[in-house]
Formats: C-alpha cells, sequence, structure tokens
C-alpha cells in the first residue's frame, strides 16, 4: 500500500471541526452545584487526602457529564472545567487543587517568589508539576484495567495499614476508569439509534470499542487507539492537571495494526481515517486560535531492545499530519543519523512544509543522557516527549519540569555586588555569592560566576523542595498513580515517590548569552586591555550609555558562541560545569534533579526584566534561547550546529533544545541539516521555516497568513495569536 497517496476528505475534516468546535465553543452548563456537593462529601476534616480521593472518584464517575459526537469515533468529553481551558485550574477537575490546604501550598509558593519574576531571576508556572507526564498505555492496552485491578487488590491485602488509604483510591480510581467506559459505551449506542449512515457506524463502533477497553486487553487497532485516547482525557478529569503525553504511539499500535491487516480486519484507509480523526481532536476541541496545548505524540526512535521503529502507522501519522497542518498534537520524532532515508524523508518534508510543531529528538544523545542519570538502558529506550520539548521515560517516570525557568546571568550580575536577588538567596541558600575583586584573573571571575550558579540554583532547589514535601496536598494522584509503574507495587502516590524514577529539573534561560558575556569580559579587560574591569561593569550598568563604538566594537569583534571554535570550547567547559551543579541535588520524592536547556517563554520576559550585558546586549533585550546563539551572534545555521560537536549534551537528560529559525529550503538541504545535527551530538532540534517578508506581512496583515504556524521555544501557535513582543523575536531571529 502507497500509503502517500492516502487523503483526509476535506468534507468530512471540516464535518469533524465545526461538530467539536461548535460544542465547545457554546457556553458550557456550569458544574458549580456538582463541585459544591463533591466539597460538601468531602468535608470532613478527618479524611486523609486519599480517604478524599476515594470518594471523589466514587462521585466523579457517575457524575461527570458527558459527550460523544457523531464524527468523532472516540471517548473524550466531560463537562468537568472550561471548555477552551487547558491549564487553568477551573471546574470540577480541579477541586482538590483549589480546596484550602493546596491554596495554602500556592499562596506559599507565590510569596516566595513573587520578586523573582520582576527581578529578573526566574519564572514559575505551577508549585509542583502535575501536567507534564504520562502513564503506562502499554500495560493498560496488555492487561487492562481488571488485570491492574487485580494486581492493586493483592498488593492492598498485604500492605501495612499506613498504606490502606492509598490503596482503597487507587482500587477506587481503577473502578472509576471502568465505570466511564461503561456509560460512555451507553451513551454512544443510544446516539447511534438516532444516527445514519457513516455516523451511526462510528458511534456503533465506539459503543463496542469502549464496552471492552480499557476494562479488557485491547484485541484490535481500534480498541487500542480508544483506550489511548480514552485515559488520555479521563485521568485528568479524575485527578486534574493535564496529562500531555499521548505516548509512543507507532510503537504502541503497529502490532495490532499488523494483527488486523493480516486478519482482514482493517484496511489502510479505514485505519488512516481514525489516525486523522484522533490527531485532528486537540485542534477541534481547543480551537485554532489557540496557543496550543501540551498535547504530544512521539514517533519513531527505539523499542525497549534497541530495535528502530519506523511502520506504517508512523507512514500514515506522518501523511495525516501534513495535510491537516494542526497546531497540535505536537509531533516528537525521534531518530539518529542511521534512521531510515524514508524516515528521515519524510521527516524532513513535513518540517520543509513550514510544519513548525515538530522537533527532531536525537536518540544518540537523550538515551545515553538518561542512562548517564542512573536510569535503566531499557527505561530510556522508551522516552517520549513530555509535553514542550521535555522528555520522559514513559510508563516509569513521574517528573516535575515545568516549575522552575531560572535565568542564567544573575550568577555573573551578583558577583558586581547587584542586591537584586539577596532577599530570595538568604531564605533559601546557606551560602553567600561571592563578589568581583579589582585583582581578579579571568579564571577567578569564571569560578566565582561558578559558584554564584550553584548558589542561585540550590536556592531554586531548597524552595521548590520545602513546596514539593507538600505535593499530596497539592495533587495527590492515586488514580493516575495507579497507571504508573512501581506506584501499586510501593504502596506510594508518584507525589510521594512511588514512581520507578523521580525526577526534577532546574531549567536554565540565557546560557548562550552567559557563554557570550563571559567571553565579552576576557576580550574586554584581560586580552584587549581596553579598561579595568571596574570600569566597564560600570558602563555596562550604565546601559553602555555614551559607549555605542565599544558595544559596536564587542558585538562585531569579541568572541561568541557558534562563531569561533575557541568560544565553542568555553561554551562546552561552561555547560559542562553548569550540568555539574545541578548534578546531584536531590528532590522530595525520592529523585534527583536535573539540568535542563529550555527556555519556554521565559528568555523574552526575562529579558525584558534584566539590565544590561557584556555581551553587548541592552537592558530589556530578549536573552538567548534554550541552548541556542543569542541574536548578537549573527550566526548561520551550519556554523551553529559545527559548534555542537564540541559539545557533550549528555550532560543535559531532560532536553537541551536548540532553535533554528530558516526560510524556505528544499527537502534535500532540510535532510543534510538534520543530519548533520544527528551526527555532530544535537540533543533536541526546533526548526522554523518561514521567511522575514512573509513574517512581517503576516504581522501587518494577519487576514492574509491565518493558518501560518510557529515554533517558539515549547509550545506552538498561530503567529497572529503571539503577543507583538513574541512576534518580533521570531522576526529577528529568522534567517534570510
Amino acid at each position: 500500500m502507497d500509503i502517500s497517496q492516502l487523503t483526509v476528505p476535506l468534507r468530512e475534516k471540516e464535518d469533524f471541526f465545526h461538530q467539536l468546535d461548535d460544542f465547545y465553543s457554546a457556553p458550557f452548563p456550569s458544574c458549580a452545584a456538582q463541585e459544591a456537593e463533591l466539597r460538601a462529601l468531602t468535608a470532613d476534616p478527618a479524611l486523609d487526602c486519599f480517604q478524599k480521593r476515594e470518594l471523589s472518584y466514587r462521585f466523579l464517575a457517575e457524575k461527570l457529564e458527558i459527550a460523544v459526537f457523531s464524527k468523532c469515533p472516540f471517548a473524550l468529553h466531560y463537562n468537568n472545567r472550561l471548555s477552551r481551558a487547558d491549564v487553568e485550574m477551573s471546574g470540577i477537575s480541579y477541586w482538590y487543587s483549589n480546596s484550602e490546604p493546596a491554596q495554602q501550598v500556592r499562596d506559599e509558593f507565590f510569596r516566595n517568589t513573587a520578586d523573582n519574576a520582576a527581578n529578573g531571576l526566574a519564572i514559575y508556572y505551577l508549585p509542583v508539576d502535575n501536567g507534564h507526564l504520562t502513564l503506562d498505555y502499554e500495560t493498560v492496552l496488555q492487561k487492562g484495567i481488571n488485570g491492574i485491578l487485580c494486581e492493586a487488590e493483592g498488593f492492598a491485602q498485604n500492605a501495612p495499614p499506613e498504606k490502606h488509604t492509598f490503596y482503597a483510591a487507587a482500587i477506587s480510581g481503577l473502578n472509576a476508569y471502568k465505570r466511564l467506559a461503561e456509560r460512555f459505551s451507553a451513551l454512544a449506542a443510544e446516539k447511534a439509534c438516532a444516527a445514519e449512515g457513516e455516523d451511526q457506524v462510528r458511534l456503533l463502533t465506539l459503543s463496542r470499542s469502549i464496552g471492552r477497553v480499557p476494562a479488557q486487553p485491547a484485541q484490535s487497532f481500534t480498541e487500542a487507539l480508544t483506550a489511548i485516547v480514552f485515559l488520555y482525557f479521563t485521568v485528568p478529569a479524575l485527578d486534574g492537571g493535564n496529562v500531555s503525553v499521548f505516548g509512543h504511539v507507532d510503537r504502541l499500535l503497529s502490532p495490532y495494526l499488523e494483527k488486523d491487516l493480516k486478519a482482514g480486519a482493517i484496511t489502510y484507509a479505514q485505519a488512516f481515517d481514525l489516525l486523522w480523526r484522533f490527531l485532528y481532536i486537540p485542534d477541534s476541541r481547543w480551537g485554532k486560535n489557540h496557543m496550543g496545548t501540551n498535547a504530544t505524540i512521539t514517533l519513531g526512535g527505539c523499542d525497549r531492545n534497541g530495535k528502530a521503529v519506523f511502520n506504517d502507522v508512523t507512514k500514515m501519522i506522518l501523511t495525516a499530519y501534513r495535510q491537516l497542518r494542526c497546531i497540535d498534537p505536537k509531533l516528537n520524532i525521534r531518530m539518529t543519523a542511521d534512521a531510515s532515508p524514508e524516515f528521515l524523508s519524510l521527516s524532513a518534508e513535513a518540517i520543509r512544509d513550514g510544519l513548525n510543531n515538530v522537533c527532531i529528538f536525537n536518540d544518540s544523545v537523550i538515551i545515553p543522557a538518561n542512562h548517564k542519570a542512573g536510569k535503566a538502558l531499557e527505561d530510556c529506550r522508551l522516552y517520549v516527549g513530555g509535553g514542550c520539548q521535555e522528555n520522559v521515560l514513559a510508563a516509569c517516570e513521574m517528573n516535575s519540569r515545568a516549575t522552575i525557568y531560572m535565568n542564567a546571568l544573575p550568577a555573573l550580575l551578583c558577583g558586581w555586588k547587584d542586591s537584586s536577588w539577596d532577599s530570595f538567596l538568604n531564605r533559601f541558600c546557606p551560602e553567600k555569592p561571592l563578589f568581583f575583586a579589582p585583582d581578579d584573573d579571568f579564571e577567578q571571575l569564571y569560578r566565582k560566576t561558578l559558584h554564584n550558579l550553584r548558589v542561585h540554583i540550590t536556592a531554586q532547589v531548597n524552595m521548590k523542595n520545602h513546596t514539593e514535601a507538600k505535593g499530596l496536598r497539592w495533587c495527590a494522584s492515586p488514580a493516575h498513580s495507579a497507571l504508573l509503574q512501581n506506584c501499586l507495587e510501593k504502596g506510594a502516590d508518584m507525589f510521594a515517590g512511588g514512581s520507578k524514577y523521580a525526577s526534577g529539573s532546574v531549567s536554565l534561560t540565557g546560557i548562550g548569552t552567559l557563554i557570550d558575556s563571559l567571553l565579552a569580559i576576557k576580550w574586554v579587560v584581560f586580552e584587549q586591555k581596553l579598561m579595568p574591569l571596574a570600569a566597564f561593569i560600570t558602563i555596562v550598568k550604565d546601559n553602555f550609555c555614551g559607549n555605542e563604538a565599544l558595544r559596536q566594537q564587542i558585538i562585531t569583534h569579541a568572541p561568541k558562541y557558534t562563531c569561533c571554535a575557541a568560544a565553542n570550547v568555553f561554551a562546552a567547559r561552561l555547560l559542562r560545569d553548569a550540568a555539574a551543579a545541578v548534578k546531584g541535588l536531590k528532590n522530595t520524592r525520592g529523585g534527583s534533579y536535573e539540568a535542563s536547556l529550555f527556555s519556554f517563554r521565559s528568555y523574552t520576559y526575562l529579558g525584558t526584566r534584566l539590565g544590561a550585558t557584556p555581551d553587548g546586549r541592552l537592558a530589556g533585550e530578549y536573552l538567548s534561547a534554550g541552548m541556542s546563539p543569542t541574536l548578537l551572534a549573527h550566526t548561520q545555521a551550519t556554523e551553529i550546529l559545527s559548534a555542537l560537536k564540541e559539545l557533550d549534551l549528555t550532560d543535559y537528560p531532560v532536553v537541551a533544545v536548540l532553535d533554528l529559525k530558516l526560510p524556505s529550503t528544499s527537502q534535500q538541504v532540510m535532510t543534510a541539516l538534520i543530519l548533520q545535527f544527528l551526527r555532530y551530538g544535537g540533543s533536541v532540534l526546533q526548526i522554523n521555516i518561514a521567511d522575514q517578508p512573509t513574517l512581517l506581512e503576516a504581522k501587518a496583515h494577519p487576514e492574509r497568513h491565518p493558518d501560518l504556524v510557529v515554533r517558539m521555544s515549547g509550545f506552538s501557535a498561530r503567529f497572529a495569536a503571539l503577543s507583538d513582543t513574541e512576534k518580533d523575536e521570531v522576526i529577528e531571529r529568522t534567517v534570510n
């Protein structure tokens, strides 16, 4: 079968979108009465967090309002929160995170960090990350909820008394999954009676499929995909948060497709129809003009034995995705330099087409990085994209990625006796920053900067641990924990160290700016001897006022990361030392923190809150994003990629994102760029295809470019939906 010839029918695509879009655009009936009833049910102060969850699961299994759609063959809707919200903590799903104990955690967290965003130190989104998570789809498909339930009941029988409430809640959550599936099955059968033609067929198929899964093991491609979609939406409906990961879907689904095709139980066209409707759910549910959700799909890579994954499901998803031109789900494509030429070609063509929400993940770096961090190789091979561009080990890791985005530049600036961050540091780190002295040589300045970086990181970790220790008050999740490896065996919630791996992350922003700033000091003060350090510091603090000639001299002549070999060698040293500053720091869930070169939206925001830096960046200008060079470097794509040869990104198991913004190019050139990235040791590659004239026109006339999608650091958006600041950043970083 030539899968490239399969097409998404335009009329059916439009009908699908409009049916869901119309439904989710309309005002929803309030669930305030249900929420009040639930709060009354769980109000007894003698109840612990798990007893409250046990009661809530029983309640929600019967009271959550559900809906099915004749154009959508999956069970996905609960009237549990605002219709177009995916991260706002609103509606009944968030009753626990909005409870008084959780509010106390949240209020304390933001009191502790209140000044940091304003002072350009860090930005924060969640006290405890309950969104960038996965679950054990594979075990559910193989054993069914009934099999997991049987195991949970066995563990509970032999558990000590202090674990009984956890097991009771987990078992209640597992039964809630079954009951909700039963309700969907009955509703789909009921709606089918009034439907006709293909609409009726879809509803009847849904009724049969969800009537079997996830309670029982999946027996077909349709059932396997139905179970994945159902769990993706049901887990957060029961526990709050936002399970962002659909998982490694081509690896999970391929055995079922192969079996069905061989038996004649499905055709390629029928499987393709299911897949494009599955892919189109996020855009249809959350709206085409949104800023992107966390929905992710991972393709390619390898299985737990290291065997390459590239199959008909991979091809069909890539084929459908190019035709749909979605914002979400984001596609995370795992590969190595020796990947199948067909896989490489299909991926390159998708990116070249302007699908700027497609990322390349390098297995040759990410798998060894996670293994180096102490995780079993067979688990590392099953990593998936965990939300934006962070990775998480499928089925077995509870990570905490999206809580701290820390600016790396204060490590340098506090050496100038900048006291902006003293209050925070004094509360959360016993060590004090070191100040620069007039007689310091560059090596001493570097070592003091590195010490200060450790101080800042330690303060962030201590503050985060103080909050994370109260994670069960924030979002105890026994229903989700029951679908994550080791939690049932341990009798512990994933927020209390139940999962096999319990990693955390310190995401460093502006690392390229820090590299170039240190190199600028070295060049101005120690190599060119243009002035003493104190004089240069004064000029930078004064935003280069009256010293524009010096600033231009620095921009033009000072070494810069990705621009010369010596700068790249220095960058490698700093990246190694920055990762070491994080390594070994423990979290409260029995795991360790890991370094991350990932910025999300922090590189623009924190830049606006920060004064000038020695590299020539003026006050308020953007910082470098991820591990990308600064705007001042003016480097070509090939030079940026060549710099990777000097770096060891296996020190960054979470993610190290390289953003490239390029004009339209040929498939051959795109393929060559991807191969160069993979061979030179890059970790995650994000390419935006657009040219400056198009972007400038789209800013002036958004109505002419309604479908122009760009990828920021971690999220995708239609260009028209961005702020003017974000639009300018995309334009400025785009190479002509």
